[in-house]
């Protein structure tokens, strides 16, 4: 760990590792917000498995519902899903493979399919006192790996300091027993035309490979690859630890939208359905086994 305390003073500083944004050196405030604008294909729900935030000595920054908010919060607001695991509070702490310990939300925002006229997905982390950002660390979205974000903003005291795409992450592997059908999100998965089931599928092989080195093998507890760095440091300690796990432009897979012309009026994305006939999909966590079960 760097326990080099001393950040940069000019406001032009910037990152050396090429990024998908030319970031700031430790950016400072007291309210960092994450706008998550959309998702790999999902039009429903949104995810992510962990979010770290580090200090500008490279220390870990405490993460909780004291300091912690977010809008929707997660999908215990959605009726019925009240006793759901997947809330806020797991997205900080040991990342785990573990269905339960993710956070999901439903989708708000202009590329939803239901809620286009709400504002986007947006995490909010605020304190008493300035603090100052060396890096974030996210891990995205496992159950389902197209309710996982990809384009993301992040601001420090409403100063847009990255803009860029997350990485789809690598599922969790398939358990041996797969009989409770109504346990498993891809029994409900939103509708998406072929050409999107295929970008879909090429997107989460190459997951899989960037994450297994490629052997095509699913993220382990030990070593969930899907982790990805936003660098706000040059600190050399933290680029060689880190560096790898910047998401490499070259690697963005942009999806082409599809274009719909109504009436000589283009629409694109989730304005080209009538959101009243939409119904949004049931998702739940599989149960684990008990001791003695099985």
């Amino acid at each position: 760990m760097s326990q080099s305390s001393t950040a940069p003073t000019l406001a032009s500083s910037v990152c050396e590792v090429s990024q998908q944004y030319e970031t700031p050196l430790f950016p400072t405030g007291c309210i960092f917000k994450i706008v998550l604008l959309s998702t790999h294909g999902d039009r429903f729900y949104l995810g992510l498995n962990s979010l770290e935030l580090y200090d500008e000595n490279n220390a870990e920054i405490a993460l909780n519902d004291d300091n912690a908010s977010a809008v929707p919060r997660d999908i215990t607001e959605l009726e019925g899903y009240e006793q759901d695991p997947r809330v806020l509070l797991k997205l900080f702490g040991r990342r785990r493979q573990d269905e339960s310990h993710e956070w999901l939300a439903p989708f708000t925002g202009p590329n939803s399919a239901i809620d286009q006229h709400r504002s986007p997905n947006t995490i909010f982390l605020f304190f008493d006192e300035p603090r100052t950002l060396s890096r974030i660390s996210i891990w995205n979205y496992c159950k389902t790996p197209a309710r996982g974000a990809q384009e993301i903003e992040v601001y420090a005291d409403d100063v847009l300091v990255y803009k860029g795409h997350l990485r789809i992450a690598p599922p969790f592997p398939a358990p041996k027993d797969s009989a409770d059908e109504d346990d498993y999100d891809a029994q409900a998965a939103p509708p998406l035309g072929r050409r999107e089931r295929e970008r879909a599928g090429r997107k989460r092989k190459s997951a899989r490979r960037r994450s297994s080195g490629g052997n095509g093998k699913s993220a382990s507890d030990d070593d969930l690859e899907c982790e990805q760095c936003i660098l706000f440091t040059n600190d050399p300690a933290v680029l060689h630890a880190k560096k790898h796990c910047v998401y490499d432009p070259d690697d963005v897979l942009l999806d082409s939208n599809v274009v719909f012309i109504d009436e000589g009026r283009t629409l694109q994305g989730a304005e080209s359905d009538d959101a009243s006939k939409l119904q949004r999909p049931f998702t739940a966590v599989r149960r684990r086994p008990q001791r003695g079960e099985g």
